[in-house]
């Protein structure tokens, strides 16, 4: 007796063309969009939402005030990209906040930042999956980012990720930025007014 059987083989995906920063400058400049640029992969960054933007300037405005009256350091606003210690990666936080002292000197030459912030702040917009909103701030902790914000206006709650300890805020629970923000401390409330 003899048997015939089929093996079904999948046949492989075609690869997915890997980007380069170089790459992503030239798209950017050809189609006037912006894009994130994410281990090779091309990510169009939509505009957010209103309540996005107000949350987002909130947070900066709180945190950018107190950084600036205690002479902490610098400030960069929303689409600041940084190039990452991971291959073909450019992304931007909401917020995002440099000490003094590691400010590179040629910080006004072109280009994305290549000093990682210490401090950054994500918000969380209404198109993303609280995953995707997470995938991007463990790229910042895999880049050296030693405290990250999430923020979920959906939720009103804040959860705040160091490299060994995530911690969760809401309501009048007081947050701190140590040890980034020397003494800094605020209602968590107080960012979604």
């Amino acid at each position: 007796m003899t048997h015939y059987f089929t093996l079904a083989v999948a046949s492989p995906k075609p690869k997915e063309k890997q980007f380069t920063i170089r790459d992503l400058d030239r798209i950017q400049k050809q189609t006037g969009k912006n894009f994130y640029l994410i281990k090779g992969k091309l990510i169009e960054v939509v505009p957010a939402s209103l309540h996005h933007g107000i949350i987002a300037q909130t947070v900066a405005r709180i945190l950018s005030n107190y950084a600036h009256e205690n002479d902490l350091g610098f400030c960069v606003a929303a689409e600041t990209g940084f190039k990452l210690p991971i291959p073909n990666t450019v992304i931007a936080p909401d917020f995002g906040f440099i000490a003094k002292e590691r400010l590179p000197k040629d910080y006004k030459r072109k280009g994305y930042g290549s000093v990682m912030p210490d401090f950054v702040v994500e918000v969380k917009s209404p198109n993303d999956s609280v995953t995707k909103a997470l995938a991007k701030i463990n790229l910042w902790l895999e880049s050296g980012v030693k405290l990250a914000w999430l923020i979920n206006p959906e939720t009103q709650t804040i959860t705040a990720f160091s490299q060994n300890e995530v911690t969760h805020y809401k309501g009048d629970d007081v947050i701190s930025a140590e040890p980034i923000l020397k003494k800094f401390r605020k209602k968590t409330s107080d960012f979604f007014k």
